[in-house]
């Protein structure tokens, strides 16, 4: 199955977390919803919508081939 970073992508798949956190961090100090939720959740948010987004990407892309 293709995917955005590969699992051997050590760094990418580093740099995708780093930047997943530093949002999460973010919007936690700027907005005030966000700071009812607390970092740690709208992390782990970010990580299941990039996950769902990617494979249905890629699920729609090459379901045809």
């Amino acid at each position: 199955m293709n995917t955005l970073i590969s699992q051997d992508d050590l760094w990418g798949i580093w740099s995708f977390l780093i930047v997943g956190a530093a949002i999460s961090i973010s919007l936690e100090q700027k907005y005030k919803w966000a700071a009812k939720l607390s970092g740690a959740v709208i992390a782990l948010f970010i990580g299941l919508a990039l996950t769902n987004l990617a494979s249905s990407y890629f699920t729609h892309k090459f379901s045809s081939l």
